[in-house]
């Protein structure tokens, strides 16, 4: 069974995520946003990418 609701927080990610909270980039912007938009287009190989929140939000962008 695969536990849903509990976060699985091993590596680095409380730092990103203290970092976050201490530089107050809680939202759909900031330094970690666009890292991860440069990787999937780094890895995929297209000019552009958006990061959205789930696929619905991703269609406006279709």
């Amino acid at each position: 069974m695969i536990p849903l609701s509990i976060p699985n927080i091993n590596g680095n990610e409380w730092q990103y995520v203290k970092d976050c909270l201490d530089t107050g980039w809680i939202s759909s912007a900031g330094a970690y946003v666009n890292k991860f938009e440069e990787a999937i287009q780094n890895y995929t190989g297209v000019k552009y990418a958006i990061a959205c929140m789930n696929g619905t939000a991703g269609f406006k962008f279709l």
